[in-house]
C-alpha cells in the first residue's frame, strides 16, 4: 500500500488501542476489576517502509494469547488494520538499564540479597580461583544479618526475570561506631559475567596516590547511573542511618556533586567510584542525595576481604 495510507492506518489503530485502554481504566474505577485494565494486551503497531515506495502495517505482541487474538480480530473487523496484517509474537520487552535483568552481569547493575533491598554491583574481584561480586555489606549481607552462603539475586527481589547470580562469601561486620569499610563479597555461580562496567568503563587498577580537593571522580550506579563529582575531604565519625540501625564511619571519602545533579542516591550503594585514569577509588556507602556522597576507600576494603580486582 502507499506510505501515506499505511501511516493513516497506524494512527487510526493507535488511537483505537489508547481509547480501549482508557475505557478499561474507567470501567475499573466504576466497579470493574482493576486487573482487567492492567492486563490489556500489549500490541505494538509497526509500519514497514520498502525501497519500492510501498509500506506495510504489522503488529508486534508480547503474547499471542486468546485475549490478544480477540483484540486483533476486533481491529480487523473495524477496519483498523488490513485483513492480511502480519502479527508477530516477540515476548516480554524490557528497557535494558542498570535496574533490570541483564546478561552478562556487569559492575554498575542492580543486585540484592534474596531477602534485602536493591543496591549496585561495584566490581568483580578474585579470591584464589573464585570470581566474586564486590558491593556494600548493607546490600549483600543485610547489615550482618545474612548467613554466609545465602543467595544474591539480580536485579532485585520480586522483579521479572530475577535470578540467583552469587552466594554470600564474606563481609566485614558493621558495628555501631568505628567502621572504616562497608563491604561484602559474593561468589558468582553463573558464567555470563563481564568485568566491564555498564557504561563501558574498564577499571583494572587501584589508585594509590592521595586524593586532593577538586580531583574529578566518577561512578555508575543502578539508581542514578553515570555521574561525576569531585573529591572534597576525608571524614570520620560520620553517622549513616541504614535499614536496621545507624552506623558511624571513619576515614571515609567525601565526594561533592558536580553541578545540580546528585553524585549518588538510594540504590547506588556499592557502586564503584573511580578517577579520570579509571583507577578504583572506593565504593558508595551513603549520602544525602543532594551534594554529598560517602565512599569507603578501596584499598582497605580489598585488604580486609582478601580479594583483588578482576
Amino acid at each position: 500500500m502507499k506510505r501515506e495510507d499505511a501511516y493513516t492506518l497506524h494512527d487510526r489503530a493507535l488511537q483505537y488501542l489508547r481509547e480501549t485502554v482508557e475505557v478499561a481504566k474507567i470501567e475499573a474505577l466504576d466497579g470493574g476489576a482493576p486487573e482487567e485494565a492492567a492486563e490489556m494486551p500489549q500490541i505494538a503497531i509497526s509500519v514497514q517502509d520498502f525501497d519500492t515506495g510501498t509500506s506495510r502495517v504489522a503488529l508486534r505482541v508480547h503474547t499471542l494469547d486468546e485475549r490478544t487474538r480477540r483484540e486483533i480480530e476486533e481491529m480487523r473487523e473495524r477496519g483498523m488494520i488490513p485483513g492480511d496484517t502480519e502479527v508477530e509474537e516477540i515476548g516480554p520487552v524490557w528497557a535494558f538499564g542498570p535496574q533490570d535483568p541483564v546478561s552478562p552481569v556487569q559492575p554498575g547493575v542492580a543486585c540484592a540479597h534474596s531477602a534485602g533491598s536493591r543496591g549496585t554491583v561495584g566490581c568483580l574481584v578474585r579470591r584464589g580461583a573464585d570470581l566474586l561480586i564486590l558491593s556494600a555489606n548493607h546490600v549483600l549481607a543485610r547489615e550482618n544479618r545474612a548467613p554466609l552462603g545465602s543467595d544474591i539475586v539480580q536485579p532485585s527481589n520480586g522483579s521479572i526475570g530475577r535470578r540467583v547470580v552469587a552466594e554470600l562469601t564474606a563481609f566485614e561486620p558493621l558495628r555501631a561506631i568505628g567502621n572504616e569499610i562497608d563491604g561484602a563479597v559474593a561468589r558468582l555461580v553463573i558464567e555470563d559475567v563481564d568485568p566491564t562496567m555498564f557504561n563501558n568503563v574498564r577499571v583494572t587498577s587501584v589508585r594509590t596516590a592521595p586524593l586532593v580537593q577538586g580531583d574529578r571522580l566518577f561512578k555508575f550506579g543502578q539508581a542514578t547511573e553515570e555521574r561525576e563529582g569531585t573529591y572534597h575531604e576525608m571524614t570520620s565519625n560520620q553517622a549513616i542511618p541504614m535499614r536496621f540501625g545507624t552506623y558511624s564511619f571513619d576515614r571515609q571519602i567525601v565526594v561533592k556533586a558536580s553541578g545540580s545533579r546528585a553524585f549518588s542516591c538510594g540504590g547506588d550503594s556499592g557502586a564503584l567510584v573511580y578517577d579520570q585514569q579509571q583507577r578504583a577509588v572506593g565504593i558508595v556507602v551513603g549520602g544525602n542525595c543532594i551534594d554529598r556522597t560517602f565512599v569507603t576507600p578501596i584499598e582497605p576494603l580489598l585488604t580486609k576481604l582478601g580479594v583483588t580486582l578482576a
